[in-house]
C-alpha cells in the first residue's frame, strides 16, 4: 500500500482539489449518504465525474451510514442508483459502532465511533477487484487485433495483493513511496494505480501497490 494524501477543505478549496483527484485517479469512490443518497451524487456531479476521452476510470459509489438507514432502505437505494447511473458500481457500508464504555457509567447515553465491519470492507474490496480487473483487460477492439493485442498494456498496475488490502483495515500507517515508484518507463509495469474518495469536504488519493 502506498501513502495516503489527506485534506480537510473548506467549501471555496473543494472546487479545485475536487478537480485535481479526479484527474488523478484511476478508481473514484463516491461517498453519499444512505439516507438520501441523489443529494450527494445529482445527474449533474457524475457528468462532471465522467472520464474524459481515452480515460479508463471507474466510479463506485458508496452508501455510507448503513446502520442507520437500514438494509431495506439501502437496497431500495441502491437499485434506484444503477438504473439510474448505469455503468457505475454501488456498495454499502456500515460507518458506526457504539464505543465501549466503562460499566460504572450505568445508563448513560451510547457514544458512538466510526467503525467499517470486516462485511462492509469485504463488499467494498469486491467492487474495487471488479472494477480493476476491467481496467486491464483489453477493450474489445484491441482483443480482436493481434497486433494491437500484442502491443497493448494496460494504464494501471496489473497485479493487486486484495488480502493485504483487506488486512490493512487497521494499519495506522503506511510506508512512503520510493522514487522508483513513479518511473515513468512506458516499458515497465506501472507500480501502482492510483483511488480518489470524493465525499463529507474530504479530499484523499492513494496510490495502491
Amino acid at each position: 500500500m502506498r501513502a495516503f494524501v489527506f485534506s480537510e477543505v473548506s467549501l471555496d478549496a473543494s472546487v479545485p482539489l475536487s478537480w485535481r483527484v479526479t484527474e488523478i485517479s484511476d478508481i473514484l469512490i463516491i461517498l453519499v449518504d444512505s439516507r438520501l443518497p441523489p443529494l450527494h451524487f445529482p445527474l449533474s456531479l457524475q457528468v462532471y465525474l465522467n472520464p474524459p476521452k481515452g480515460s479508463a476510470r471507474k466510479i463506485i459509489l458508496v452508501l455510507t451510514k448503513a446502520d442507520v438507514s437500514g438494509p431495506q432502505l439501502c437496497a431500495a437505494w441502491k437499485a434506484y442508483l444503477l438504473k439510474r447511473h448505469p455503468g457505475i458500481r454501488v456498495v454499502s457500508a456500515e460507518s458506526y459502532r457504539e464505543k465501549p464504555r466503562p460499566s460504572e457509567q450505568g445508563n448513560a447515553r451510547p457514544r458512538m465511533e466510526p467503525h467499517i465491519p470486516p462485511d462492509s470492507l469485504s463488499e467494498l474490496v469486491e467492487a474495487l477487484k471488479a472494477v480493476h480487473q476491467e481496467l486491464v483487460t483489453p477493450p474489445p477492439a484491441v482483443q480482436q487485433d493481434p497486433e494491437k493485442l500484442a502491443a497493448w498494456k494496460p494504464r494501471v498496475k496489473a497485479t493487486v495483493e486484495w488480502d493485504k488490502v483487506m488486512q490493512a483495515q487497521d494499519q495506522k500507517t503506511l510506508p512512503k513511496p520510493s522514487a522508483a515508484d513513479d518511473d515513468d518507463d512506458e516499458a515497465k509495469e506501472k507500480p501502482y494505480f492510483t483511488l480518489g474518495l470524493i465525499g463529507a469536504h474530504a479530499y484523499l488519493t492513494e496510490r495502491t501497490n
